[in-house]
């Protein structure tokens, strides 16, 4: 390929002009977000509170299940000590490195994986992450970006990206999925000893994580903790998918239950001896339909139109560790806890950095690209934008509607392309 007739950058030097466009692009956008959303202080809630204690060490007052979250706290509590801040500020610095770092790596990967620039910036721009970093207190944003850091180290050598998954079981306990994750998918590779070693390295980082917790007293409900979490699941989708919420004698619940049963005579469910019902709400299906198919701005459903052709040009260990990882976490977000929209940040792998790879080469026109960019961001902020003028109540229906008009629009439009992308993609495909 020769350059055209009066250009003076040769076609080699056009992705390093491009990459740089884009560093300095992600750079920007995180330093305006900084600048709109500077330090202030504001009060941790309940579970804040847990984290702002393991940072200043006094690890009595921390609930038991956030006992082995220590990775991020640690860091805050660093650099609260180089830079002389208090505790809150320094949770908000580490935010801001954190944004930073994620955004600008982010960024870059998908621009060297020939994704477009609009939809990468659609991408970049979800108030997700925007969310994340203002929630100075929590490790969200700081797992995004060791999960990052991870998924390219992995690429270079699976072997040298293990202590990270360490490093980011002691951020979350949810990263046993990504374990289980790399090992069947190192099997299925064949890469049995990769399998293994990521075993080990989950089995050490739950073996800490357990001695941390087993320091301190047990939880509330005096169960064990495989009982406790196939109950927590229950209970999350009772409330989640059902619009129920239930009520032990043993919850932290303001709300007062209509009904209760006590259970007879000895019995009782570690320290529950009691439950009940407080209400039902159709507003909290509602709420999980719009934070699944509306955070990641219709992506999921991109995905699950182009899905029989995901593979066709990239089937390598490395995305599959990222799209099953993200999916998986997908799947899940209902049945973790109440805060789903906060959980539902953990799928980004699938939808912020496995599809858009997977679907670069789809043989779509321009105009298809720049109509999905557009999507993306529309549906994306839409809850923001309503939920912001009309209330919670009424702008979560009204973004219900919007997000049901949004998909049947990316199901008219990208359905057929879809289909007629099925002849360029074989007459692609190498022959054997």
């Amino acid at each position: 390929m020769h350059d055209q007739p009066g250009s003076t950058v040769s076609v080699a030097e056009r992705p390093a002009a491009q990459r740089w466009f884009v560093i300095g692009a992600c750079l920007l956008l995180a330093a305006i977000v900084i600048a709109l959303f500077p330090y202030k202080f504001h009060a941790p809630t309940w579970e804040d509170n847990d984290y702002v204690n393991l940072a200043s060490g006094n690890t009595q007052q921390v609930r038991f299940f956030y006992l082995a979250r220590i990775v991020h706290p640690l860091v805050v509590r660093a650099v609260s000590h180089v830079t002389g801040t208090d505790i809150p500020k320094a949770f908000w610095l580490v935010s801001c490195a954190c944004l930073l770092g994620f955004v600008t790596l982010l960024g870059v990967e998908l621009q060297q994986q020939r994704v477009r620039l609009l939809l990468l910036f659609a991408i970049l721009v979800n108030p997700l992450t925007l969310e994340a970093y203002r929630n100075y207190y929590s490790h969200d944003l700081f797992h995004c970006l060791l999960l990052m850091i991870f998924f390219l180290v992995f690429r270079k050598s699976p072997w040298l990206s293990l202590p990270l998954i360490y490093l980011l079981y002691l951020t979350r306990e949810s990263t046993a999925l990504l374990v289980v994750v790399v090992a069947v998918l190192a099997w299925l590779a064949g890469r049995h000893w990769l399998c293994a070693a990521t075993f080990l390295t989950g089995f050490a980082a739950w073996f800490t994580a357990a001695r941390l917790i087993g320091r301190h007293a047990g939880n509330i409900h005096h169960l064990p903790m495989p009982v406790l979490y196939v109950l927590k699941v229950v209970y999350a989708v009772i409330y989640n998918i059902f619009g129920v919420l239930l009520w032990t004698n043993t919850t932290e619940l303001t709300e007062t239950p209509r009904w209760t049963y006590t259970f007879p005579g000895h019995f009782h469910l570690g320290a529950i001896t009691a439950v009940g019902y407080c209400d039902f709400s159709l507003l909290r299906p509602v709420n999980t339909f719009v934070v699944l198919f509306a955070s990641f701005g219709l992506l999921p459903i991109f995905g699950w139109i182009f899905r029989k052709h995901l593979f066709r040009h990239r089937n390598d260990l490395w995305i599959k560790v990222v799209l099953f990882y993200g999916l998986a976490n997908f799947a899940v977000a209902p049945l973790l806890g109440t805060v789903i929209y906060r959980y539902i940040l953990y799928a980004w792998p699938a939808f912020f950095l496995a599809i858009p790879i997977m679907c670069s080469s789809l043989p779509l026109s321009a105009r298809r690209w720049t109509e999905l960019a557009v999507l993306v961001l529309v549906a994306s902020w839409t809850p923001v934008a309503l939920q912001g003028w009309f209330g919670d109540v009424a702008g979560l229906i009204a973004t219900a509607g919007v997000e049901v008009l949004l998909i049947c629009v990316l199901l008219r439009y990208f359905r057929g392309a879809a289909l007629e992308a099925v002849p360029a993609i074989r007459d692609d495909a190498p022959q054997a």
